[in-house]
């Protein structure tokens, strides 16, 4: 049996942590298949407590020197030490687990005693995005910026990248990892998981409501919001204030957590307007938790950096829609069927959703419906303790990554439940030696064309490329997933949060150099991608752009669109309006999609156009000339259906990566129409032609942008 040191790295005077309690319920987990010891430097009364587990009593304490009499607790947190250093020197552990990264220099230590002592060491991405965001999130000045990189930053990185083992929580830490100088062959991910609520009795519910005051139902209608979490800098605690105080309609607001000495609670008492209340809980009780967030209508979480909170976690599960801010994992929980994303530091924002949600009660009842469905897919702490362990025998079998996913039980769980590695190795471009290549499929009720899609994918296969075709069916009722585990292909399936969501579950879940992205009515010509292989490694680029055929639902040419130009800059691209890159042609190396994360799931219907952009500031393309793909337009089409909200996307990414001059945006927009307008005669014939037919009102929709 494996023997496994969790420590859990914490200043002692906090009484509570997201990153400490997952820690705790992951080692409990854990403990079901190993021989597990906690270390944590949680005060006692703020542990979890495990039957399973043996638990170390950690000793920590202030080295000789520093004034701690009269220093803020605060300032005190990067001095703080313990005795783990010589838990690891003393015992014969086979692992070290590193949860949470502040104190840094305490973890820098224990991570140092165990390489020291020969023992390999892994560590979660709990508090990395607060670490890389912390100058913004405590705006500091010059002094403290530099200490906070050389105190901070810089010994997690350190630490990061010496690992044996990186266990991300989402994809949105890749991009982290990869300003860490992390080797992508060492990262897997393992999410934080979530117990389902086990139920309120009547008389814990009545209990817990008579002591804060709340009535058990608002007699006047108003709308119940609830924020748990520290009350911290970087958990939005002002911007929650001064976005409660614009809002106008009744309101009740529940602020749990511990209270902090710092923190002004006075102003939120007197900001309240005829109908509103504020009820500060300070520190709460499981039960009391699980209470309040019965009693709640909507979960409101305006941090400005986060990884993968627990806290929206427990709200999905007991059916809250949540509105948080778009940091970190936070896009990879929620979406717009269940809640409401918000930029962080934003109070405008996030009185407006609020206010949005208070009025319309139907689209709030609805939300809470769809929330208690996406409740049954989240990942249990079982299955993050699976990919764990998955990952601690990949690093003691000195493997190149973890192959959690190798197995069918994996293959269910739900992003971000999924491991992965970079295999690619650069000598490979230069030879002849078979490459595998991932075709990514999302499925909705697919049957339709699915099989021809799998034939064209199958007839690639070739001297030069082993297909592997993944396959991720959101909740198909058709014969979809019958269809494809008859062809053999590897099936995924669960809820998603939409296409690309569902394309990056399938990315994480495969094997191959490179990943494509190919529709379930979509087809691959043949030769294809032996085209694609041998550009790859003859070029050196990262990823290849060839271009596509437009077929109709009959499968009759309706004309070609050529790879865009060698020239176009991500700017250029951005003022297009529309993606050019054609996803069903493009093949990404899968150690560029992973540093890149993946697809942008809060875009709903642009996130290849998000994606190809953010690849483009990073690495230009090879440009293929020949069509490899034919994309069927069948009117039904994501850019079609939702042309309002793909616009709306399409001028999200116009502000992100293009420039601000109106003028100049006009000049590049012109400037790639007129290129594809005249090196794609047939398909600007049938454009037109279309556009004609809509005038003369014989077609309602147009099937070119």
């Amino acid at each position: 049996m494996i023997r496994v040191l969790a420590a859990i790295i914490v200043p002692p005077h906090l009484s509570a942590s997201g990153g400490a309690n997952a820690a705790e319920r992951l080692s409990a987990e854990l403990a079901l298949h190993c021989a597990v010891t906690v270390a944590s430097m949680m005060p006692e009364r703020s542990r979890s407590s495990s039957d399973n587990v043996e638990r170390h009593q950690t000793r920590t304490y202030l080295p000789f020197g520093i004034p701690c009499s009269w220093l803020p607790a605060r300032h005190r947190t990067l001095f703080y030490r313990s005795d783990i250093p010589e838990l690891v020197k003393r015992c014969r552990f086979d692992i070290i687990h590193l949860h949470n990264p502040m104190p840094a220099p305490e973890m820098h230590r224990i991570a140092e005693a165990a390489r020291k002592a020969g023992i390999p060491y892994v560590i979660s991405t709990h508090g990395f995005n607060e670490i890389a965001n912390g100058h913004r999130i405590y705006q500091f000045g010059w002094l403290k910026r530099i200490i906070w990189d050389r105190l901070v930053y810089r010994l997690v990185a350190r630490t990061a990248r010496n690992a044996d083992a990186v266990l991300a929580l989402s994809p949105a830490d890749l991009p982290l990892l990869r300003n860490m100088s992390v080797p992508f062959d060492r990262i897997s991910i393992v999410p934080n998981g979530v117990d389902p609520p086990t139920g309120i009795s009547p008389d814990a519910m009545t209990a817990t409501l008579e002591k804060y005051r709340i009535d058990p139902e608002s007699p006047d209608g108003r709308i119940t919001c609830l924020f748990l979490g520290n009350h911290t800098p970087n958990k939005g605690l002002p911007i929650l204030l001064a976005a409660f105080q614009k809002i106008d309609v009744p309101y009740l607001l529940i602020v749990g957590g511990d209270l902090r000495p710092d923190v002004d609670y006075e102003l939120f008492r007197k900001m309240p307007k005829p109908g509103q209340q504020v009820v500060i809980t300070g520190r709460l009780t499981n039960t009391e938790v699980s209470a309040l967030m019965s009693r709640a209508d909507l979960f409101v979480f305006p941090t400005l950096a986060d990884t993968l909170p627990l806290a929206i976690f427990e709200a999905i599960s007991h059916g809250l829609p949540v509105i948080a801010s778009r940091v970190g994992g936070i896009p990879y929980q929620i979406d717009e069927s269940c809640g409401i994303l918000v930029p962080p530091n934003d109070p405008d924002a996030l009185a407006d959703a609020v206010t949005q949600l208070a009025a319309d009660r139907t689209r709030l009842s609805a939300m809470a419906a769809r929330t208690r469905i996406r409740a049954s897919d989240l990942c249990r702490w079982g299955d993050a303790a699976k990919l764990a362990l998955a990952a601690y025998r990949g690093v003691l079998a000195n493997a190149q990554a973890p192959q959690a996913l190798a197995s069918a039980d994996t293959a269910r769980l739900p992003l971000p439940a999924a491991a992965f590695s970079a295999e690619r190795s650069t000598s490979l471009r230069h030879t002849e030696e078979k490459m595998i290549v991932t075709v990514v499929t999302p499925t909705l009720n697919a049957a339709k064309y699915l099989q021809e899609c799998i034939h064209s994918a199958q007839r690639n296969n070739s001297d030069l490329v082993t297909v592997e075709h993944v396959i991720v069916d959101g909740g198909s009722i058709d014969s979809t997933v019958e269809i494809a585990k008859a062809n053999g292909l590897k099936v995924i399936t669960g809820k998603d949060s939409g296409i690309f969501d569902a394309i990056n579950k399938g990315s994480f879940a495969s094997r191959g150099e490179l990943l494509g992205f190919l529709g379930a009515d979509d087809i691959m010509l043949d030769g294809g991608l032996d085209a694609v292989v041998r550009s790859y490694r003859e070029s050196g680029r990262r990823w290849v752009v060839g271009g596509i055929r437009w077929i109709d639902e009959r499968g009759r040419n309706i004309g070609e669109l050529a790879a865009p130009p060698r020239w176009m800059t991500p700017r250029m691209h951005a003022c297009l309006g529309w993606n050019p890159i054609m996803h069903m042609s493009t093949y990404i190396s899968r150690e560029f999609f992973m540093e890149l994360g993946g697809f942008d799931i809060s875009y709903r219907d642009a996130g290849d156009y998000e994606m190809f952009a953010r690849a483009l500031t990073h690495a230009p393309y090879h440009r293929l000339e020949q069509p490899v793909s034919c994309f069927r337009m069948t009117g039904v089409n994501n850019s079609a259906v939702n042309l309002a909200r793909m616009n709306a996307e399409s001028k999200r990414i116009r502000a992100k990566f293009g420039p601000r001059s109106v003028a100049e945006q006009q000049l590049w927009k012109g400037a790639l129409k007129g290129w594809f307008n005249f090196r794609n005669p047939t398909w600007l014939a049938h454009k037109s032609a279309e556009r004609l037919l809509i005038r003369l009102g014989y077609r309602e929709t147009a099937h070119f942008g």
